[in-house]
């Protein structure tokens, strides 16, 4: 089709030829196989010129169309295979969504605005299920171990603060040493909601020298504020968490050198495309604005 819009343009096999770069023999060979498939003359030729037949006319019609619509085919599949089309489920942990989610997805959008994102707050075991499963492209999670089948990337690390009840004989204090909470009621997430992080947390509190009394389950944040703020006990948790906008409980920050935990981009490279990789760009890019 190239080459006969190429000789219906331009009205000489020779101008068509230079224009396609290919020798005039070519051109014709080209026109003459085509004329026999669709059975009719497209041209008719002279010394000089060629003209369309009415059959040329209505088939230029057509090619320049289809041409048209190949070449914004070919622009839409080098977008996709650049990763700036394509569709983007993401999952997040609550406390990402009030940082670094908006930061990362502001720079994506700056990056490809063409992609298609939804985004899903779900617990980090559950989105590495998904993961796994292929149900999303990249999740942000709350310190993954590293494991076989997913690739993680580290975006910040949060200093870890005390939560208490506002009563607490500590809570007016400007920091606190988590030996000082050794004993009391903590409040947290089951283990299997994600073991990495339970068992971070209760890893500081033996190495601080805090041993907790008793252990309240919570299966979302909420739950748990709920509880502190009730004075069913206290919690260690990450600094983001301080912005819960609750009147009933106060966030202390920790002394003592206590561990940070991480926040990172999670993703399975059995399912790793082109627009994964975009947004792990733009996590990395981020992480200026984010302090990381």
């Amino acid at each position: 089709m190239e080459y006969f819009v190429a000789v219906a343009e331009e009205r000489q096999f020779s101008k068509a030829a230079v224009r396609l770069g290919v020798g005039q023999s070519t051109v014709s060979e080209q026109i003459r196989s085509l004329e026999q498939q669709l059975g009719a003359e497209l041209f008719l030729r002279t010394s000089r010129s060629v003209t369309l037949t009415p059959a040329g006319v209505a088939f230029l019609a057509g090619c320049r169309k289809i041409l048209a619509e190949l070449g914004h085919l070919q622009q839409a599949v080098l977008a996709h295979a650049r990763g700036e089309l394509g569709r983007l489920r993401i999952g997040a942990v609550g406390p990402a969504l009030t940082g670094v989610v908006p930061t990362v997805l502001r720079r994506l959008t700056k990056l490809s605005p063409g992609i298609n994102v939804t985004l899903q707050t779900m617990g980090t075991e559950k989105q590495v299920r998904a993961l796994a499963q292929g149900d999303l492209e990249a999740g942000f999670v709350r310190a993954v171990s590293r494991r076989p089948g997913l690739r993680v990337e580290t975006i910040t690390d949060e200093p870890l603060w005390a939560v208490l009840p506002r009563a607490h004989p500590l809570a007016g204090d400007d920091s606190v040493d988590l030996a000082d909470l050794s004993g009391e009621t903590f409040v947290f997430w089951p283990r299997d909601a994600n073991p990495a992080f339970y068992d971070q947390i209760i890893a500081a509190c033996h190495q601080h020298d805090c041993i907790p009394g008793h252990l309240v389950e919570g299966t979302d944040m909420q739950t748990q504020l709920a509880f502190i703020g009730a004075g069913m006990g206290v919690s260690v948790q990450p600094a983001s968490f301080r912005d819960a906008g609750r009147a009933d409980l106060v966030f202390v920050p920790l002394r003592g050198g206590v561990r940070t935990v991480a926040l990172q981009l999670a993703w399975s490279p059995e399912f790793e495309t082109p627009v994964v990789r975009t947004l792990l760009h733009a996590v990395r890019l981020s992480k200026t604005e984010l302090g990381a």
